[in-house]
C-alpha cells in the first residue's frame, strides 16, 4: 500500500513539474486587448493596447529582421518608433466615416505584458466607430483580439479571431 502511495506522489510531482516547465516558457493562448475610450474633455480617442511581451518581440523580430528586447531597452527612441509603426499598420480607426490617425503616447511593461498607449487627434463624439485590428496576426494564426470601447459612459466590446479583422460599433 505504501508503495502505491509513493508511486502516485512521484507521478503527481512529475506531472506538476512537466506542467510548470511547459507553461513557464510559453503561454497556451494568444490574446491581445485593445481598449478605446472617447475623452469628452480633450475630444480625443485614447487607446490602450495590451499584449504579451514575448509575442510582440517575436513579431517585431520577424518583421524587422533584428532582435528587440522590450524589457532591457537600448534605444528608447528606436523602440518607440518600432512600436508606433507596428500599431499604426495593424490598428486602424474610422470615426463617423472619417479615418483617424493615432499619436504615440508611450508604453509600460507589467510583468509579461506590455501596455502601449495611443491617442487620436481631436474629433467629434463618435456615433459610428469602425476598427480594423490585425495586431499579432502575423505572429499566430490562433490570435484573438478583444476590443472594448467606451463613449460617454456607454461601453461595448467584441472579439476578433484570426482572420477576422473588422468591427463596427454604433453608439
Amino acid at each position: 500500500m505504501m508503495f502505491i502511495f509513493k508511486s502516485l506522489v512521484i507521478k503527481r510531482t512529475l506531472y506538476l513539474l512537466l506542467f510548470f516547465i511547459v507553461f513557464s516558457f510559453a503561454h497556451p493562448y494568444y490574446l491581445g486587448v485593445c481598449e478605446l475610450k472617447y475623452n469628452i474633455k480633450s475630444e480625443t480617442v485614447q487607446a490602450s493596447v495590451k499584449l504579451f511581451v514575448n509575442d510582440l518581440e517575436a513579431t517585431l523580430k520577424k518583421k524587422n529582421h533584428s532582435t528587440i528586447d522590450l524589457i532591457n531597452i537600448k534605444d528608447s527612441t528606436k523602440t518607440a518608433q518600432l512600436l508606433f509603426d507596428y500599431l499604426n499598420n495593424h490598428l486602424k480607426l474610422k470615426l463617423n466615416g472619417t479615418a483617424k490617425t493615432f499619436q504615440y503616447i508611450g508604453f509600460e511593461i507589467d510583468k509579461d505584458v506590455i501596455w502601449i498607449y495611443l491617442e487620436s487627434n481631436k474629433c467629434d463624439k463618435p456615433v459610428r466607430i469602425e476598427i480594423e485590428n490585425t495586431i499579432l496576426y502575423d505572429f499566430s494564426k490562433h490570435q484573438t483580439n478583444i476590443v472594448k470601447i467606451d463613449v460617454n459612459e456607454k461601453s461595448q466590446n467584441s472579439k476578433l479571431t484570426y482572420p477576422d479583422k473588422n468591427l463596427v460599433f454604433v453608439f
